[in-house]
């Protein structure tokens, strides 16, 4: 079938036209597309849409493939499966003068019903009657076309500003946060303290009630650029009970020595600091990642690998999990490395080698005959030596 014209009013490419028609993708050159969109104004003219072949004129329009000597002589032509356009071709062909000026309105209108302000309009010699906006917004209105009108805004009307007081408050220069965490992990009632800057607050709802998560983001470097990633989060529910992730797997806090339960807020700082100074794992390291088995290895938001069983939390380089797994892949990857395969060549795809191979396949035929014989006749030999010393 047929794709429809982009240009207005033309019905190529419509069921109830049974004529066929060729029909061009629009240009992606960049020069070109401009010419074209200038050529074919009342539409937002896009890439992906086609012109027939009835707006261009016969001259650039390829219906055959022709190839000239140095004189200027045809030598052969063969004519395409489809035709081709002209990379100089620009749509200048259309049925009538007023199409254009049809579709130049009709799009006119659609844009501007887009950012029109309805209104009721009784007669033209009466005033428009729509909607009041502050004298020093209102620039002017520019066009008017049938029940509508464009007003042009200098600003988009602001919300008065309403003092209200929260349950945090924050200061840029030291992120004091004054919170209510009664419910959380104290039990006085209203308790102030500084957060580090090294550390960002959060707060979201879940089904035991409000809980707070203290996160801390490190920069890993992904093609020249800086990204900030969720390295550590601590997350203090109602029930007091701290939960501690490390790239999104939990950390033990007894293996770790850390506070499994927010008994004093004041304590919280000092939780911070110790969870923020501990190493983390630095995983698997660099190695072959062939050898490595999906199932029993994970990687971090930073891209890096674990073990499974990786306590995410180490004072060495890495955990005892990362250094056995790595271990093992290191053991893989020498043991393939120790192994010669024999590799058997018995055709060539170039016939001057496959000519070759069968020279040197015959050469060591002859070889290996040479050296059974020889063999065979120092087994007689040997044989009819022990008969007369015998």
């Amino acid at each position: 079938m047929t794709k429809s014209c982009a240009v207005p009013n033309c019905k190529t490419g419509y069921k109830s036209i049974k004529q066929k028609c060729s029909v061009f993708k629009v240009p992606r050159n960049v020069e070109q597309f401009k010419k074209w969109q200038v050529a074919i104004s009342g539409i937002e003219l896009k890439q992906s849409q086609f012109v027939c072949e009835k707006h261009f004129e016969e001259q650039y329009i390829l219906r055959k493939w022709i190839k000239r000597d140095c004189d200027g002589r045809i030598i052969a032509q063969v004519p395409y499966v489809h035709p081709k356009l002209a990379k100089s071709a620009v749509p200048t062909v259309f049925d009538s003068p007023t199409e254009m000026e049809q579709g130049v309105s009709k799009f006119q209108e659609s844009q501007l019903q887009d950012k029109l302000v309805e209104h009721k309009v009784d007669s033209p010699q009466e005033s428009i009657q729509c909607k009041v906006l502050p004298p020093k917004e209102i620039v002017g209105i520019t066009s008017t076309v049938q029940n509508y009108a464009v007003v042009v805004v200098d600003s988009v009307p602001t919300m008065p500003t309403v003092s209200t007081v929260c349950d945090r408050n924050f200061d840029i220069s030291n992120i004091t946060i004054n919170n209510r965490i009664s419910k959380v992990a104290t039990t006085s009632e209203n308790d102030s303290i500084t957060v580090p800057k090294s550390w960002a607050v959060t707060e979201y709802n879940e089904e035991g009630g409000q809980s707070v998560v203290f996160s801390r983001l490190v920069k890993m470097c992904r093609n020249s650029m800086q990204i900030p990633v969720l390295e550590k989060s601590i997350i203090v529910k109602t029930d007091k009970i701290l939960h501690y992730y490390v790239h999104g797997r939990p950390v033990d806090p007894e293996r770790c020595q850390l506070p499994p339960v927010l008994e004093d807020i004041t304590l919280l700082l000092n939780t911070l600091e110790r969870f923020k100074n501990m190493n983390v794992c630095n995983g698997l390291g660099a190695i072959n990642v062939h050898h490595l088995s999906v199932d029993t290895a994970f990687k971090d938001y930073v891209e890096r690998w674990h073990d499974n069983n990786c306590t995410m939390i180490s004072k060495r380089k890495r955990c005892d999990s990362c250094i056995k797994k790595k271990k093992q892949i290191m053991q893989r990857e020498a043991r393939l490395k120790k192994t010669q395969t024999l590799k058997r060549i018995r055709r060539m795809s170039n016939p001057i080698d496959q000519k070759k191979l069968m020279t040197l396949q015959k050469k060591y035929v002859c070889e290996r005959r040479e050296k059974n014989k020889i063999k065979q006749c120092i087994q007689l030999i040997t044989q009819s030596l022990k008969e007369k010393a015998d």
